[in-house]
């Protein structure tokens, strides 16, 4: 990855100048980059009957997690990226959110979200495109 917005996604294609090596064309992709070291980060998007991943990678590119809408919480996209203070925090105060996200602990601040939604047929090109529309990537502070 060479360019992007923290906290915001953006669609990767040729005309948004940002790349990664994945150069599968069944995927439209959508990437976000983050920074712990303020708060943590949560990731949520519309539910679709289409297949889609998400994979949170540290600064270096190395994965430190990945779902998918089967193996997601009711098949939602729903993810908070903290580190261990912010992790802390929250086991002591339980917000009512973290019981339908998956939270992801991390020791590295800054990395990448990167969410694919297949296409396998131009008939799923919309689906795809508003659910990678409707991904949103936001701050998440735990107090």
């Amino acid at each position: 990855m060479n360019s992007g917005t923290n906290l915001q996604f953006e669609t990767l294609n040729a005309a948004s100048g940002i790349t990664i090596s994945d150069h599968d064309p069944f995927f439209r992709k959508a990437v976000c980059r983050y920074d712990l070291s303020e708060a943590g980060v949560r990731i949520s998007g519309n539910t679709t009957p289409g297949f889609w991943s998400a994979s949170v990678f540290d600064a270096q590119g190395r994965v430190v997690y990945s779902l998918n809408d089967r193996t997601a919480i009711k098949q939602k996209l729903e993810l908070i990226i903290v580190n261990p203070v912010q992790m802390a925090d929250i086991r002591q105060i339980q917000p009512e959110e973290v019981e339908t996200s998956i939270l992801v602990e991390t020791t590295n601040s800054r990395g990448y979200i990167v969410l694919r939604a297949l296409v396998r047929d131009e008939s799923l090109e919309n689906q795809a495109k508003q659910f990678l529309d409707s991904a949103s990537c936001t701050a998440y502070q735990t107090r």
